[in-house]
């Protein structure tokens, strides 16, 4: 095996000039060292995690993702709840109940009931009350007397009901969704914070090399310094000495930084240890990407369709909420108590209009010598209702305003969106290609530098700089990729699904 390049100086510099400096034995020796390891930790790097198996064990790691996949799946729970509490429903009671005595008799008495809810049908309810006693005088007619036994139905004939319970049924599914949003969106952040700590481990790599660089390139001046026979304690040998052993500590330092950030990023995404960076950031071909701008991408940009929702939401609430309300009521009773015991047709309507209130009830007999029509009349009035009105009227009309303006914003966010991301794409696919375009020179001159420096037409130092040139290029290429790549997630996250 060839010798490391820095150790390739030092054995011919000893040769030449006999033994150098303890320092410099312990710098060459601290190169060879590293460079040894490298060599051995090599063959460990291809059985390391994928990049794809690190990215996995950093999103299961990432505990907002466990928090908003609580919060989802209470807001489906709340969405469940929300279907059942507005749904049709079935309510039965034993009523009132009493057990007293008369006369030294035991009397019981009770009014069961039983109410059907159907909301989904202008609010229809269907009332059904049997009110009975038994005992006491009841005991005459067998035990067992039934007064005011009622079945009505009711439903709202003109009015807003349907649209109240669409709004809450809507907004119940609405943040259910947007909870399903967030943690989609989360995970899709965390993929970014996963590259942007690769991107700074890249990072950081390179100012270690850059390092490493200054660190030879040090070692080689002393060794011209001393073979241009200047003593070890002259003052230019010192200061080239100092020099050498300060750029050594200060790339000593920059590797074990890196190498600690390597393993703070290993345990996130749930490993002991990684002995170098992950690999397999593809490039992205943003020539190859969707053109950023479409009708249906505006669509589902994040700021357009809040704005679109609040604003049909809003429009609905306001429809459903509005000042007048007419109400109908039809049904029959057995031995109404005020029809003098006969069996009647009842009907009523009810009328609610900015904080006025009239309602009106008949009960006619329908058997032969049922007694006499009843009639019932009532009227209300509210002062406060009609006043806040007037203010609910007007307030609706701000809250339209403020929807279209924030409509408008949000569709100029997205024209400002379309713009700086057309940018971007320009920027990187430049950078990109001059990227790449300078480590091909960078690798075909580190070849040409291998096959020179093996015939014996170059130095040492030239192949050692072209060797860490190529090297320093392809981490910046690399670098390239990974903007690339948040590129990529970050316009994903000016979106949402449908």
């Amino acid at each position: 095996m060839r010798p490391p390049p820095v150790i390739h100086i030092f054995l011919t510099v000893s040769c030449f000039l006999g033994d150098l400096t303890p320092l410099f034995s312990q710098a060459a020796a601290s190169i060879f060292s590293l460079q040894a390891g490298e060599e051995a930790e090599s063959p460990v790097s291809a059985v390391e995690p994928s990049l794809r198996d690190l990215l996995d064990g950093f999103l299961k790691k990432d505990p907002r993702l466990k928090e908003l996949e609580i919060e989802a799946a209470r807001s489906g729970l709340n969405y469940r709840r929300a279907g059942v509490e507005n749904g049709f429903s079935i309510d039965l009671s034993t009523g009132s109940s009493q057990l007293y005595f008369e006369d030294s008799d035991s009397v019981f008495s009770a009014s069961p009931r039983a109410v059907i809810t159907i909301p989904q049908l202008k609010d229809a309810r269907i009332d059904f009350t049997a009110p009975f006693k038994a005992g006491g005088a009841a005991s005459q007619d067998g035990g067992f007397a039934v007064e005011d036994v009622q079945l009505s139905l009711s439903a709202q004939i003109l009015g807003d009901y349907s649209k109240t319970r669409k709004v809450t049924l809507l907004k119940a599914q609405r943040a259910f969704w947007e909870a399903s949003r967030n943690l989609k969106k989360r995970a899709a952040a965390a993929e970014k914070e996963f590259y942007e700590a690769v991107y700074s481990l890249y990072e950081m790599e390179n100012e270690a090399l850059s390092a490493e660089e200054t660190a030879y390139t040090k070692e080689i001046d002393l060794s011209l310094i001393r073979s241009m026979g200047y003593a070890p304690s002259s003052v230019r040998f010192r200061t080239a000495a100092l020099e050498a052993s300060s750029a050594h500590r200060s790339a000593g330092e920059q590797r074990r930084r890196f190498e600690r950030e390597l393993s703070v990023f290993a345990r996130d995404c749930g490993f002991q240890s990684l002995s170098s960076l992950p690999s397999g950031v593809e490039p992205v071909n943003l020539e190859e990407l969707e053109p950023f701008g479409s009708d249906e991408q505006k669509r589902r940009f994040s700021g357009v369709e809040k704005a679109e929702w609040a604003r049909y939401i809003g429009g609905l609430s306001r429809s459903a909420s509005q000042n007048w309300e007419l109400r109908g009521e039809g049904g029959f009773t057995a031995n109404n108590t005020r029809s003098q015991g006969g069996f009647t047709a009842d009907a009523g309507l009810t009328l609610n209009w900015r904080g006025v209130s009239l309602s009106a009830s008949a009960s006619a007999p329908v058997s032969a010598g049922g007694g006499k029509p009843v009639f019932s009349f009532a009227v209300g009035l509210n002062s406060n209702s009609q006043r806040l009105s007037s203010l609910n009227d007007e307030e609706k009309r701000l809250e339209r305003e403020a929807e279209e303006v924030a409509l408008a914003d949000a569709e100029r966010e997205w024209e400002d969106a379309v713009e700086a991301v057309r940018i971007k794409r320009l920027d990187l696919q430049w950078e990109r290609g001059r990227l790449a375009a300078q480590y091909e020179l960078y690798r075909e001159l580190l070849f040409d530098a291998e096959t020179s420096f093996n015939e014996g037409l170059l130095s040492e130092s030239d192949y050692r700089k072209a060797a860490v040139s190529e090297k320093r290029s392809r981490g910046e290429l690399a670098l390239s990729d990974i903007k690339s790549r948040l590129h990529v997630l970050e316009s994903a996250l000016y979106f949402v699904e449908d």
